[in-house]
């Protein structure tokens, strides 16, 4: 294990360049999100109409994108690693758009599962993984928090970039307040409207990856602004004693307990989350008989708490322990899913959804800086990408799980099965442990000194 230490004097900059790096990664996190694993829903019916096939063959090429960033997990940590988050970045959103581009041209049931394959591989690259990384080495003290405001730019192309693909794809009408004004948009069809996402991906994803940058070091700075080591001077007595971080090569992280606690626990976490993202409309509308308008509310609704959760993450984590935050989120996030399940109240089903993206959005931010905390930051890309593989084992069959279950009786029976799965993770938290070796603080005080 390398061991990287650092005796430094905290500098006050007016704009640290990390937070550029978490406005760029924001962005491209949001693109991801919101035109692929929030967004391509849009295009699953007019696609299957087109190419005349059946909703198991479309399902299946839908999931095979899950599975695919599981088991790409760790080349997509390996490329990083390789190449640095700014070219890896820059690579995935040329593959994320081109994958668009060719998604707008398929013919065959063959060729849609290609696209969607480039476009998944894409995706993992450009969004989640790049910007994890490259947050995870330029922030220390605060990394939950950086984490926790870049991954609101998933939330936020989570409720902007569906209802533009909406009118794109079928058109709107719409009429002007307190006239008798009605304006009509029509929509282009929806291989125009991948075409065209495709190319503005490139087009803003390319110049926006440029920003990112994978260390601090060479930049004259250490996690958080500090400057790089700058000795004590009489003038200058008082000096920042930053802990000692081990960094963790992935056979190392792979031999801990804590690995396969966060890995597998941060998976049945997941099974909540793939749940209420494909089958809360449906059972809403077919269950409990509400309209696609009072489903599509409750989702709004779901992603704005999600946000305001990751805004929550770096305070609190600053004053309580990150384990015990996670805890606490899942079982909030169980609960809510099981009244969810258990009540047709509109009003209750709202507050169950507000518990639940709060939940959600502060346990996020949390699980991924963990392993920043636990396992270092020199092979971070190829740690986290290879507890991917295990995390996704939850977001592929959470969906299945429950489709079958709401198939053979009912939503709300599959929703109460999930929940109780899930809790399992919150009890596999409360045994996570650091790896790190104990360390003993520095004194900086000037009878030290002397």
């Amino acid at each position: 294990m390398s061991k990287l230490t650092s005796k430094s004097r905290f500098i006050t900059n007016r704009m640290f360049y990390g937070w550029w790096i978490v406005v760029a990664g924001g962005i491209n996190m949001a693109i991801c999100n919101g035109l692929f694993f929030t967004g391509i829903g849009l295009f699953f019916e007019p696609v299957r109409n087109q190419l005349g096939i059946s909703r198991k063959v479309m399902s299946g090429a839908f999931s095979m994108t899950r599975l695919e960033s599981g088991l790409f997990g760790p080349l997509e940590g390996w490329i990083i690693q390789r190449f640095g988050s700014r070219n890896a970045m820059g690579a995935g959103v040329i593959a994320f758009g081109l994958g668009f581009v060719i998604f707008s041209m398929i013919e065959s049931t063959v060729t849609l599962y290609v696209s969607l394959f480039v476009m998944s591989l894409g995706a993992g690259v450009a969004g989640y993984t790049s910007t994890m990384t490259s947050i995870n080495s330029w922030f220390h003290r605060k990394r939950t928090m950086a984490i926790g405001v870049a991954m609101m730019g998933m939330g936020f192309g989570g409720v902007v970039f569906p209802p533009i693909l909406a009118v794109s794809l079928d058109g709107t009408k719409f009429s002007v307040p307190w006239t008798q004004i009605f304006i009509i948009i029509e929509g282009v069809g929806w291989q125009t409207t991948a075409l065209w996402a495709g190319i503005a991906t490139i087009l803003v994803g390319i110049p926006v990856s440029r920003i990112l940058r994978s260390d601090p070091e060479p930049y004259g700075y250490m996690p958080d602004g500090v400057k790089q080591i700058v000795e004590p001077t009489d003038s200058q007595p008082s000096e920042r004693i930053f802990e000692s971080e081990v960094d963790f090569t992935v056979k190392e992280a792979l031999k801990t307990r804590a690995f396969w606690i966060l890995s597998f626990g941060h998976s049945l976490a997941l099974l909540i989350i793939s749940v209420i993202m494909i089958h809360t409309v449906p059972y809403l509308e077919e269950e409990l008989g509400y309209t696609k308008f009072w489903a599509g509310l409750v989702m709004m609704v779901l992603n704005g708490a999600n946000m305001f959760g990751q805004l929550m993450a770096g305070p609190l984590s600053d004053r309580f322990p990150k384990p015990a935050i996670v805890v606490v989120c899942i079982v909030s996030q169980c609960i809510a899913l099981w009244i969810l399940a258990s009540t047709g109240n509109f009003v209750i089903i709202m507050a169950s959804t507000v518990v639940q993206g709060i939940g959600w959005g502060v346990r996020a931010p949390i699980t991924t800086a963990l392993r920043g905390d636990y396992f270092g930051r020199k092979y971070f890309a190829m740690i986290l990408g290879t507890s991917n593989a295990v995390i996704m084992i939850g977001m592929t069959i959470g969906p299945i799980l429950s489709g079958w279950i709401a198939d053979v009786s009912s939503y709300a029976t599959a929703f109460k099965v999930i929940a109780v799965f899930a809790m399992l993770g919150a009890i596999l938290f409360l045994f996570l442990r650091n790896p790190q070796p104990t360390r003993k603080t520095e004194s900086n005080s000037d009878t030290s000194r002397r």
